[in-house]
């Protein structure tokens, strides 16, 4: 947690348009934000360096495999997994029954936007 201190100076540096940091880079502030800059590099390090699941669709067994980073894996037919999605614009109860997916792409380290083949887009959380 960082907690910037109130002090005249910033808000004199920001009156003048000049950053704190760049007008008092030796100061208290800029020793703060020297540390959540330092901290939001290494949180970005570890999350690219976080291990996302593979998603392969496999459409002559028309199943989905998602290979988790522990090595196992999972399988979910396409309309399940459409089932799952939260999105007010999907209609669960009146899917076609040969949906398929047409495209994953990760979004961020959360989760996987879907492109299905009926034109609606999923965003899918890894873990739910």
């Amino acid at each position: 947690s960082f907690s910037l201190p109130l002090l005249p100076e910033l808000a004199r540096a920001a009156d003048a348009g000049v950053p704190s940091f760049v007008s008092q880079s030796e100061g208290e502030a800029a020793g703060v934000y020297r540390q959540l800059a330092a901290a939001l590099e290494g949180e970005l390090e570890r999350l690219d360096a976080a291990p996302r699941p593979e998603i392969l669709y496999l459409p002559v067994e028309r199943r989905i495999v998602i290979a988790l980073a522990d090595g196992t894996q999972q399988s979910i037919t396409p309309l399940e997994l459409r089932r799952l999605c939260r999105s007010p614009a999907n209609r669960p109860d009146a899917l076609p029954a040969d949906v398929e997916p047409l495209d994953f792409v990760p979004t961020g380290n959360y989760a996987v936007s879907v492109r299905w083949s009926d034109g609606h887009q999923s965003l899918l959380p890894y873990a739910s």
